[in-house]
């Protein structure tokens, strides 16, 4: 019974430490906020991070069931480390806040940054491919304008020539309108005309 339970403590303890002996939680652990604590390789940043981005932070974690900065480079300035962890929470917001009019050369800086996070260790995997499938669908909007564009232009020429054919046919019809006014004019005045030959004596 005793070797038993001394193999299950064994097993505990391995769970639980790291080659260094620092304590670790797994997330399956942290049931809610409160028990979440950012350690970075025994080292607690909690005082690092304001409130506002450790819950913002803690629900990317949540939503990956794992702590994305579990594997950041050991040897890892402190400071360097809540700073790659604040600003990837920032950055996270800031894809889901994105619209159709997100400019695309912001979103190519925000993988710029992580993907350098990411070389850090740090699990930002899954904020790329948002930001990749975003890239995409803005691609493939800005082609539909494009096209959209060329046939805009297209049907502006056209309307020009038919506007311009318009005009053209409207004036063609004031001066031959002109000229039956002025016809029909003459035939009301003295001298000879239609009328003079109708009427004239036999």
């Amino acid at each position: 019974m005793t070797n038993s339970h001394s193999l299950f403590s064994i097993k505990k303890r391995k769970r639980i430490l790291n080659d260094n002996n620092e304590l670790l939680v797994d997330f399956k652990d942290v049931k809610r906020f409160d028990n979440f604590k950012i350690q970075v390789h025994g080292l607690t940043l909690d005082s690092e991070i304001p409130a506002r981005l450790r819950r913002k932070y803690y629900e990317l974690c949540k939503s990956q069931k794992n702590f994305l900065h579990k594997n950041l480079r050991k040897g890892l300035n402190s400071k360097l480390a809540a700073r790659v962890i604040r600003v990837t929470t920032k950055i996270a917001d800031a894809i889901r806040a994105a619209k159709l009019s997100t400019n695309t050369i912001q979103l190519e800086g925000y993988d710029k940054t992580l993907k350098e996070y990411e070389d850090l260790g740090m699990a930002v995997g899954f904020l790329r491919t948002r930001i990749d499938k975003l890239m995409g669908l803005s691609r493939d909007l800005q082609d539909v304008v494009k096209s959209l564009r060329n046939e805009l232009s297209d049907a502006e020429d056209k309307y020009r020539v038919v506007k311009a054919e318009i005009t053209g046919a409207a004036m063609l019809i004031k001066k031959i309108v002109d000229e039956i006014c002025e016809l029909e004019a003459k035939n009301e005045k003295p001298g000879v005309g239609f009328t003079d030959v109708a009427g004239a004596p036999w």
